[in-house]
């Protein structure tokens, strides 16, 4: 049963960070090009 619950937590916990990186490597990328766009 705890192994049960261990494994949804690493799961759970695991998406987070994916959704992390994903979010915060668009957010990189949104102020790359407005500084690009500012400079030009």
């Amino acid at each position: 049963m705890a192994n049960t619950i261990r494994k949804m937590l690493g799961k759970a916990i695991y998406g987070l960070a994916k959704a992390q990186d994903y979010l915060l490597g668009g957010l990189v990328s949104l102020l790359e090009t407005g500084i690009l766009l500012a400079k030009s």
